[in-house]
């Protein structure tokens, strides 16, 4: 009811010429004749309207009530929708100049949208809707120039494209029909063409934004890589995303800017491009800066934060994002969040470790930005990174521990990896600090984890033994079990203890033998987690990027099984 008579409200605003702007004189003298039109309306036709609109909006409270559509209404509710499209489009170009003459055909085709809802019941009932060929038609109503019957048409698509509707229309096969004939009628560019006209300080609107996000979310659900492509070539949803996580209020759409976002970003691989086309980095950088210092103040905005570093992260994974995130100084701004311990702090590690991950020069700009305290600090425990917020159970607790570890790890295995010369010579400097105490956390570290996959493996033979699980899946789940246990955080903390052991200095090789013999660590274990790291690159190596790393790590590996031969014959 409060739609259909703002409605109402603003059409008669319009007539009275509340929206004028200026102080044009014709302007005024129009608007006066407008007004005096609009007096000479009788009350019993101001009260015909205002049944009208009432009419409506007990048709839409009572819909729900409804009996379940049948092909056959479903067909009529489509005649109707048509019909009134046909005679508003009439009475607009009729009556241009005269919005109360048009206004019970705008109510009317108001009406017609919203009691089409009732399809989002019936979802096998869509490959019948898309042979009516109404999808262009609801498609050009986004356009309307009544906002309200846009609004509505984003109402409608929410609800027919929900996920949970699709889902169950997929087990009829009528999701796809739905879904193509959506996306041949150029759903994606009208919505997005929409969306920039919605205004997010009328609270109507913005929920008509928040909708129109959800709208996307479902399509990029139902067909990734076909609507990203869309969205990428199309529209100029990509900015409007971006532009919208910089926003400084937080709010729900802000949230599901950054989340569709993300889904965006991991749909198809050219969108990670598109964002550094649009300088999308810098405006990634701008939203994570927000939290450099301010902790979420709820969990929905922890979920935001998630997500923005989630978005930082996915376009690093490209040699041309970490260039630009290079120059717009994020590497700096992960340390200055790092150092400063607030929730950013978790997403602004994994941020580093993949800016620096096979990157030179982003290594030695961690260098020359004196990160390596830094990040050393976090090994050594000077700089705790800050606890999980909210209830966690252990597991959910153990497996963020883990997360955190493997990112540290990693950093520290790239800068091993990547840096020479004088660069390499500082790296080496911090871990023979305060007595080589940085050497005996990470060998502590990868007995933390050496443990942990043992107590896995110690499970899983229980389990087995009790006849727990499928066999078919046992391969599987053994490896996933061993991944979730952090055996590859071990592996990496296997390789910076290797780069220590072959470091070329002989007081931080003796210094790593003299760790991992107290931890009764063989130097055979070493080698043979490196063996099991290469294997296992070697099964994945489809780019340049891994197989440098394939041949790093085989060469390292070289050099351990020389360095073994070398202990071997000295005690033999």
């Amino acid at each position: 009811a409060a739609r259909a008579m703002e409605a109402l409200r603003e059409l008669e605003d319009e007539a009275l010429g509340k929206r004028a702007s200026g102080p044009d004189p014709d302007a005024e003298r129009e608007a006066q004749a407008k007004r005096q039109r609009l007096a000479s309306i009788s009350d019993a036709e101001r009260a015909r309207r205002e049944e009208v609109a009432r009419t409506l909006a007990a048709g839409d409270a009572l819909g729900e009530e409804a009996e379940t559509l049948t092909e056959a209404s479903m067909k009529r509710l489509v005649l109707a929708l048509e019909k009134r499209v046909t005679e508003n489009i009439h009475m607009r170009a009729k009556y241009a100049d005269q919005p109360d003459r048009f206004l019970e055909s705008e109510i009317e085709l108001f009406g017609a949208v919203r009691r089409l809802q009732a399809l989002a019941a019936t979802p096998e009932l869509y490959p019948a809707f898309v042979a009516t060929r109404c999808v262009p038609t609801v498609l050009g109503l986004l356009a309307h120039e009544n906002l309200d019957v846009s609004v509505a048409v984003v109402d409608l698509l929410s609800d027919l494209t929900d996920s949970d509707t699709l889902v169950e229309a997929a087990e009829v096969e009528a999701a796809d029909a739905l879904v193509g004939a959506l996306l041949e009628g150029g759903a994606p560019q009208t919505l997005a063409t929409n969306l920039r006209r919605l205004d997010e300080a009328a609270a109507e609107e913005a929920e008509a934004a928040h909708k129109t996000l959800q709208v996307f979310e479902s399509l990029l659900e139902a067909r990734p890589t076909l609507v990203a492509a869309e969205i990428v070539g199309k529209t100029d949803l990509l900015q409007w995303l971006l532009a919208r996580i910089q926003v400084k209020a937080f709010d729900a759409n802000k949230l599901y800017a950054a989340e569709v976002l993300s889904i965006l970003l991991q749909s198809a691989p050219e969108v990670k491009g598109a964002v550094a086309d649009v300088d999308g980095l810098e405006g990634l950088l701008r939203a994570a800066a927000q939290f450099r210092r301010r902790d979420p103040q709820s969990a929905e905005e922890l979920e935001l934060v998630e997500n923005v570093f989630d978005c930082l992260c996915s376009c690093l994974l490209l040699p041309r994002g970490q260039t630009l995130f290079l120059r717009a100084e994020g590497i700096e701004l992960m340390l200055l969040t790092l150092q400063e311990r607030a929730a950013a702090a978790r997403g602004a590690l994994k941020a580093l470790d993949f800016a620096v991950c096979r990157n030179a020069v982003c290594c030695e700009r961690l260098v020359d930005a004196r990160g390596l305290k830094t990040v050393f600090a976090l090994l050594g425990g000077s700089l705790a990174l800050p606890a999980p917020r909210g209830k966690r159970g252990k597991a959910e607790r153990r497996a963020l521990e883990k997360d955190d570890d493997e990112h540290l790890a990693n950093v520290l295995c790239s800068l091993c990896h990547e840096l020479t010369g004088p660069y390499r010579q500082r790296l080496l400097g911090k871990f023979a600090e305060g007595g080589f105490a940085k050497v005996a956390r990470i060998v502590d570290l990868r007995t933390k984890y050496v443990d942990r996959v043992a107590e896995f493996e110690r499970a899983w033979a229980a389990g087995r033994a009790r006849g727990v699980g499928e066999e078919g899946d046992e391969e599987d789940d053994h490896f996933l079990g061993r991944l979730d246990a952090g055996e590859f955080t071990m592996q990496l903390a296997t390789v910076a203890v290797a780069y220590l052991l072959c470091s070329g200095s002989p007081e931080l090789s003796r210094e790593a033998v003299l760790q991992l013999h107290a931890a009764d660590t063989p130097l055979a274990d070493v080698a043979a987690t490196l063996e099991a790291l290469h294997e296992s690159i070697g099964q994945e190596a489809s780019d340049a990027g891994l197989t440098s790393s394939k041949e790093k790590i085989a060469a390292l590996l070289a050099d351990v099984r020389r360095l073994l031969e070398r202990v071997s014959k000295a005690s033999g």
